[in-house]
């Protein structure tokens, strides 16, 4: 029997080990396409949790506002109208910025894709009544929506002023 070199060993072999390589291969890249999954889906919940962190802050910034100044309150939560002519009409008209402002933020992409945010989603739907019921007690927030219209997306704000503000007349002061 003669004895094979190296080389011819290798060449008989050499389909087998491209064969084996190409699976190793496939198992690395299954691999490499798993972890970066894994890893986007982690910076996702990153994200989001980023996000309705700045919901939770600007929400307890405007709730601030009412503890340093309850003489607001009644403006927001009670009904009461407000004229240009009365000494809050500033801060009132400041505190219904940060409100518009605040309910602009819905209209965003990312805020939809927090869960529960979908079209049908719970948490959209409280969202929704929170917005229903501030402009229902809420006058300045109309009034100022009208003076600042322009300022702010059809979708969301333009729907609450159509909803809310053009029927029930608060724009009107």
């Amino acid at each position: 029997m003669k004895k094979r070199t190296m080389s011819e060993v290798a060449a008989e072999h050499a389909p087998q080990w491209r064969t084996a390589m190409m699976v190793l291969a496939t198992f690395a890249a299954i691999g490499a396409l798993y972890a970066t999954y894994s890893q986007l889906a982690t910076s996702n919940r990153g994200v989001q949790a980023q996000v309705a962190q700045t919901i939770n802050q600007q929400l307890t910034e405007i709730n601030r506002t009412f503890v340093d100044k309850p003489n607001l309150w009644k403006y927001f939560y009670q009904g009461t109208r407000i004229r240009p002519s009365d000494a809050d009409y500033p801060a009132v008209m400041a505190v219904a910025d940060m409100h518009l402002d605040f309910f602009e933020m819905f209209d965003e992409d990312y805020i939809r894709e927090l869960p529960g945010m979908g079209k049908e989603g719970t948490n959209w739907k409280l969202w929704q009544n929170y917005f229903k019921d501030i402009f229902r007690t809420a006058p300045a927030l109309c009034l100022r929506l009208s003076e600042t219209k322009n300022w702010y997306s059809t979708t969301t704000i333009g729907a609450l002023w159509t909803t809310h503000c053009e029927k029930s007349g608060h724009w009107k002061g």
